[in-house]
């Protein structure tokens, strides 16, 4: 697939060949005014293929958050439930550290 730039003069002279060289060659032509890309015109088929990938993206964002507001909900479970064994939670960095000086002393022999 090319990429044609072409300026609105052109677009207003050549409008039905720059549809048919996006429907039939597959190409895509910006359309530029005072040097910015402004629009394009694009084939079905890319527009199709656009339309598709933009539903794919919203739908795996919906995916997303609803598996994050899943993850929540037992996150909330858990506290709840811990609150009500009556468990305490602990700072998980004093736990690796208990963990690796277990682990050392294993190593090292002093257990």
């Amino acid at each position: 697939m090319s990429e044609i730039r072409v300026s609105m003069t052109e677009l207003r002279q050549d409008l039905g060949d720059l549809v048919n060289r996006a429907a039939y060659r597959g190409e895509q032509i910006v359309l530029m005014s005072h040097g910015q890309a402004k629009a394009a015109i694009i084939g079905v088929d890319d527009f199709t293929r656009l339309k598709n990938l933009g539903r794919l993206i919203t739908d795996r964002e919906d995916n997303y958050r609803e598996a994050l507001a899943r993850a929540d909900q037992v996150g909330e479970q858990i506290c709840r439930w811990r609150q009500e064994q009556g468990i305490q939670p602990r700072d998980s960095t004093e736990i690796l550290r208990e963990l690796r000086e277990e682990r050392d002393d294993e190593i090292l022999g002093l257990r």
